[in-house]
Order: structure tokens, then C-alpha cells, then sequence
């Protein structure tokens, strides 16, 4: 990992005290699963729930930028949130419960 930050701050792609990017992107990194998962199926989901509520033709056509922007953010939002719930209370016990399972049969053999 090292190697891959001093070639970036070599080629001029990161700032070289850019500890809070690399805090983020490590973040990102460790929920990609999470995200991958849910990205999809709830932007779909609050795209269709806002159509349903507010209908597809609600708004005049200088509105319609603003409100697609409101939709990604809820989006972005909630899939975050739903991504860090899922990292929480799905991967790390399982991964956990992995590790000890796996400890055990090492222990045994």
C-alpha cells in the first residue's frame, strides 16, 4: 500500500499530506461489498417511490435537474447508511464467527 501512495504522490495524483484521503478512501475500501450490494436496489427503489409519490410529470422541466439532484443525494445517503449496516451487523460477525470457526478446526487437528 505504501508503494502504490509514493507513486501516486510522485505522479502528482495525491497531495502529499493527504492522510484524510487516504482515511476515506480506506473506508470506501473497507465496505466496496456492502456498497456494491445495495447501490443499485436503492437507487431504483427511491427513484420508483418518488415517481409513485410525486408523479413522473409533477414538475415543470426546470425543476426536474433539482429534483434528480435531491434523489442522489437521498440516494448516496442511504446507501451509505445502509452500507455501513450491513458492514456492522452482517460482514464483521460473520467474518468473526469465521475466524473462530476456523481457529477451533485448527485447534482440533
Amino acid at each position: 500500500m505504501d508503494e502504490i501512495l509514493a507513486l501516486e504522490k510522485n505522479l502528482g495524483i495525491m497531495p502529499p499530506n493527504s492522510m484524510g484521503f487516504r482515511k476515506v478512501m480506506m473506508y470506501i475500501g473497507s465496505r466496496s461489498y456492502a456498497l456494491y450490494i445495495s447501490h443499485l436496489t436503492l437507487f431504483i427503489a427511491i427513484s420508483l417511490l418518488w415517481d409513485a409519490v410525486f408523479g413522473k410529470n409533477a414538475t415543470s422541466e426546470f425543476n426536474k435537474g433539482l429534483i434528480n439532484i435531491v434523489v442522489l443525494l437521498i440516494a448516496f445517503s442511504m446507501t451509505f447508511v445502509l452500507s455501513e449496516f450491513t458492514y456492522r451487523f452482517v460482514e464483521l460477525r460473520y467474518r468473526n464467527k469465521g475466524r473462530k470457526l476456523a481457529a477451533e478446526y485448527l485447534n482440533k487437528g
